[in-house]
């Protein structure tokens, strides 16, 4: 009988109560069998052997006579089910716990290699800062830039240089702050008119001619009117233009046009004679100019601000096409920058003029000797090397200022003197302090550098932070020297 199927019928006998007939039955039973029969079972399951897993015994009890095997099974569920039901539990987990520990074992080894590999081979990494020793060294350097060399001359302490000329124009209008007093006559044009004789008529400069309403306007010049023409017996009238002025200044007599047949020009010198009649003249445009009172007028004071202002905002215009069109790798100073230079100033009006606005331009120039700061730094290093000790390198450029002596912008000439100190710190060799550090602790690379000339501090960075030594690797070796 399959175990599954005993289980079952030690509960039946577990849930139901016996009778007295058999309980008298299992008593005598019990008294009857010796004390061999109840310590069989215990000996059975360790003959069993639960680490060696042999349930022979078991497959046995399935050819026991009907009557033994229940008997067998009163005698399980009283004395040696809780010890059956520890030899399933134990065969169970034996069973089930061999596979997975050898696995779980080869998995530990698999991890540890990799975690190793990974480390101590693959990611392993050291960074080594050494802080060398350093020293300071001053120099008071006379140098001259000149526009005229193409290269560097040390002996004589001569660096090219460049001359640079910038040049700008601006215009600019502005407004009269004076008021003056306007007394303009009126001018304007005239046609005079011959309808009178063929005869020419001289007329003298400053002959009158009148309006209808008594406005008196004055020949320019003196003038000849051409004498008319017959056409069938009928004279035909001559004319000839000529420049007016108003006989008196004001607004008053910018007039309009005066024309036939409503409006003509009379000639007062001819009043109360035949030629009264036969001369007279017209305007085709308005009389214009004339003018009385207040008006706007140029001050010497705003011609002198115009200029002032006019030269600031030239002088800003060149200095930002200095800065957009100053070639790139050249230095200048302020002190290499000429002065501005102007060419030309005009204005398109005097002080007096009855003007309301005026223009203002000018022109103008700034020069700059420009420089590489490159050749300077060649310069400084090439005369500081013959009085560097030997052990001793520079490091980074020198630290140094400009003072300016005199320039020349007509023949490009700049002179300064360079005024710094340079650093200089202890050679080291990377590749010789690698090798000496190779598959070392901390403690032993700082025994082994810790007397090597030149070094003043050294710190170590191991990656990852486990790591106690170094790689045995160069390359993965980081040497920085500061």
């Amino acid at each position: 009988m399959p175990l599954e199927k005993q289980s079952k019928e030690k509960i039946k006998i577990i849930d139901i109560k016996p009778s007295r007939h058999k309980k008298k039955e299992e008593e005598s039973f019990m008294k009857e069998t010796p004390k061999k029969t109840k310590k069989k079972p215990e000996k059975e399951e360790i003959k069993i052997n639960i680490l060696k897993e042999k349930p022979e015994e078991i497959k046995e009890e399935k050819h026991l006579p009907q009557e033994e095997f229940k008997k067998e099974t009163v005698e399980e569920k009283f004395f040696f089910k809780p010890k059956e039901e520890i030899f399933e539990t134990k065969r169970l987990i034996k069973l089930s716990s061999k596979k997975p520990l050898i696995f779980s074992i080869l998995g530990l080894l698999i991890f540890g290699f990799i975690f190793y590999y990974l480390s101590f081979i693959v990611l392993a990494r050291a960074e080594i800062n050494i802080i060398t020793k350093k020293i300071e060294v001053p120099f008071s350097l006379k140098v001259v830039f000149d526009s005229n060399a193409s290269l560097i001359n040390y002996e004589k302490g001569i660096i090219p240089a460049n001359l640079l000329n910038f040049h700008e124009s601006i215009s600019e209008d502005f407004k009269s702050t004076g008021k003056g007093k306007d007394e303009k006559k009126a001018i304007g044009v005239v046609t005079l008119f011959n309808n009178y004789s063929t005869a020419p008529q001289i007329l003298v400069a400053t002959t009158r001619l009148e309006t209808p309403d008594g406005k008196i306007f004055r020949i320019d010049s003196r003038t000849v009117i051409p004498g008319a023409t017959t056409q069938d017996g009928k004279l035909v009238p001559s004319s000839i233009d000529v420049n007016v002025t108003a006989d008196k200044p004001g607004p008053d007599y910018n007039i309009p046009p005066c024309d036939l047949p409503d409006c003509k020009f009379k000639i007062v010198g001819f009043k109360g004679t035949p030629k009264y009649e036969g001369f007279y003249g017209v305007s085709k445009k308005p009389m214009s100019g004339g003018s009385l009172g207040a008006v706007p007028m140029i001050l010497a004071e705003d011609l002198s601000q115009a200029e002032e202002i006019i030269l600031k905002k030239l002088t800003e215009k060149l200095n930002n096409s200095i800065e957009s069109k100053f070639p790139q790798g050249l230095k200048y100073l302020e002190e290499s920058k000429s002065g501005l230079k102007i060419t030309n100033l005009k204005s398109d009006g005097k002080a007096g003029d009855f003007r309301e606005h005026f223009t203002v331009s000018a022109e103008g120039e700034i020069k700059i000797i420009g420089f590489k700061e490159e050749d300077v730094i060649s310069f400084i290093k090439k005369e500081l090397e013959e009085e560097k000790e030997e052990n001793y390198e520079f490091y980074k450029n020198p630290n140094f200022s400009y003072k300016f002596l005199k320039a020349d912008f007509n023949q490009g000439l700049l002179e300064l003197n360079l005024e710094g100190k340079q650093l200089l710190r202890y050679t080291l060799n990377s590749s010789e302090i690698k090798d000496k550090v190779l598959g070392k602790n901390q403690k032993e690379i700082l025994e082994t550098l810790k007397n090597t000339e030149g070094i003043s501090e050294i710190s170590i960075k191991l990656k990852p932070y486990w790591l106690s030594k170094i790689p045995k690797n160069p390359s993965k070796i980081k040497i920085s020297i500061d």
